[in-house]
């Protein structure tokens, strides 16, 4: 429990960062001639190197876009740690999933 409290806020903090800074370089500009493919993939791209910049645990983390509406600009992002715990080198899973609307 210890250990899935620790990456709840590890989770939490870098998840919030990382929406921070996407939400600074992505509302401010114009991306009205980008495919929504091309948006997306440049969005993720930033959000996983923001969501690494913050992220302080040795745990690995898997990032997943399960939903993404540009025009609403709504995305619904999941992010799974997997880390040991020690006991008989045993891995446990932790998961954090948002809906955000970036606009």
């Amino acid at each position: 429990f210890i250990v899935s409290g620790f990456l709840y806020i590890v989770f939490n903090g870098a998840f919030d960062y990382a929406l921070d800074k996407v939400s600074d370089g992505y509302i401010t500009g114009e991306y009205d001639d980008i495919p929504d493919d091309v948006f997306t993939t440049q969005l993720m791209r930033s959000f996983c190197k923001s969501f690494n910049e913050a992220v302080s645990s040795d745990a690995e983390y898997t990032v997943t876009l399960l939903y993404a509406d540009r025009t609403a600009m709504l995305y619904d992002i999941a992010i799974e740690a997997e880390y040991s715990y020690g006991y008989k080198g045993r891995k446990n899973k932790c998961i954090c999933q948002r809906a955000v609307k970036l606009n």
